[in-house]
């Protein structure tokens, strides 16, 4: 079990900010701020592992199937719901507080769950901050006797967002050297010359455009996108710079301890 201090509890005004970051959970967004009711006690322990909480019977179905309770981040030993500080919780998902203690020791994760052991790997199995909202909508109905379908309305419907993965733009000798010792190395002698060999173009951007026309969707432009992560975390830099293609991450200015980042979803070219 990973073990050691985090960042300091969340100040007392965070809940009301944590909750303008939920508002796509809630089908009545200005209802939000209702939950802002509920007697969460704050805790000023340091994290100290993980722990399934099990929660009363009548809000079972925030739990996944054949699991105990909610895998969540320990402040202290409790075991009831009703001492249990669940804005730090949700804050402690949501600004990937384990991932960057990890990586602030060890170095970057990429990403990689596995990397962090198999003890916390329920940690991202689930959505856990959508399970934690739909719990404290539950727990706000039973206390003010309404019915949290009435009340908060239903969860809204998930938009899905297809991205363009793109791991690389132009066939390198140094890639071609890479990707075709791991086919050798993996037996596929064959794969592994054709690799080093060919001069495949990576640039698809024309069908991709293409095909999406044809399917009636599009991509989008440039956007502000907020993201929950300190200042200090990520600094501008290019992520992929070749002789057509220049694809680079600039954060704005940053605005109540986040910070935005104009995010381009497709890259131009030097022909149009």
């Amino acid at each position: 079990m990973v073990r050691g201090k985090f960042v300091e509890p969340l100040p007392g005004s965070a809940p009301r900010k944590i909750l303008e970051q939920l508002k796509p959970l809630f089908e009545i967004p200005d209802r939000t701020g209702d939950l802002l009711d509920l007697p969460i006690l704050r805790s000023q322990g340091v994290f100290s592992g993980w722990s399934w909480l099990e929660l009363p019977d009548w809000a079972r179905r925030c739990v996944p199937r054949d699991r105990p309770g909610l895998f969540l981040p320990r402040f202290s030993d409790t075991n009831s719901y009703l001492e249990y500080d669940w804005w730090r919780a949700i804050d402690f998902f949501l600004s990937c507080e384990f991932e960057r203690s990890i990586e602030a020791r060890s170095g970057p994760t990429h990403s990689y769950a596995g990397s962090m052991g198999e003890k916390v790997a329920p940690a991202f199995d689930y959505a856990w901050v959508n399970r934690i909202v739909a719990f404290l909508k539950i727990w706000w109905a039973r206390l003010h006797g309404l019915s949290v379908e009435n009340h908060f309305g239903e969860v809204p419907a998930g938009v899905i967002t297809l991205t363009h993965d793109v791991d690389a733009l132009e066939k390198t000798a140094r890639l071609r050297l890479k990707q075709s010792a791991f086919q050798l190395l993996s037996g596929n002698i064959g794969g592994g010359i054709r690799m080093l060999f060919s001069t495949e173009d990576y640039s698809r951007h024309a069908e991709i455009i293409a095909a999406e026309q044809a399917y009636g969707a599009f991509t989008l432009g440039q956007r502000e996108i907020p993201l929950l992560f300190p200042p200090d975390y990520w600094t501008p830099h290019t992520l992929s710079s070749t002789k057509n293609y220049s694809i680079s991450l600039s954060p704005s200015e940053a605005r109540e301890g986040q910070l935005g980042f104009t995010l381009p979803s497709l890259v131009g070219t030097k022909s149009g």
